[in-house]
């Protein structure tokens, strides 16, 4: 819908916006992937959501291709923060023994993306699409504030240096 209806730019043009949140993707996972082990994880988790939301909020507004090309940059930096401190707390904080069960109960979020996609759709039926896109994004942002400012202990969350190793 934003490709052929908002920006006009057809199918060729929707690879693009899918290519540059790539290049957005790869470039956190590149700079994550340097980042020392000891950095406050918590409020990274917090950042990248809202961050993400406001990246998508900006770009449900945008009518302009080189905007809505970087505002996509965006979108793929923060969306790739956000999977990777997750997974990262997700098992650091697991016994190894549990790795398997935490990472397939963390993988539902995939299964219940369709979930979203009715409500969205519905929103974007009544509405148009960028305001489903930037409703929804805004309540992610909310939700990430919320969070952040009601829980102390996930502000403060960090990896643990060491895995603990089964019978340990």
């Amino acid at each position: 819908i934003f490709a052929t209806d908002v920006l006009n730019i057809g199918a060729p043009g929707y690879g693009l916006l899918m290519g540059v949140s790539g290049v957005g993707a790869t470039v956190t996972a590149v700079l994550l992937a340097m980042r020392s082990r000891s950095g406050a994880s918590g409020w990274l988790l917090l950042v990248s959501i809202a961050t993400l939301g406001g990246f998508l909020v900006a770009f449900s507004a945008s009518h302009w291709l080189y905007l809505s090309l970087a505002f996509m940059v965006g979108v793929g930096l923060a969306n790739m923060a956000n999977r990777t401190v997750v997974q990262t707390l997700l098992l650091s904080q697991s016994p190894p023994d549990m790795y398997g069960r935490v990472m397939s109960i963390h993988m539902l979020d995939m299964a219940l993306m369709p979930f979203g996609s009715v409500l969205a759709g519905a929103l974007a039926d009544v509405y148009s699409a960028p305001i489903a896109l930037g409703s929804m994004a805004s309540v992610v942002v909310i939700l990430a504030v919320v969070m952040g400012l009601t829980n102390p202990e996930l502000r403060r969350m960090r990896p643990e240096a060491q895995p603990k190793l089964v019978g340990e």
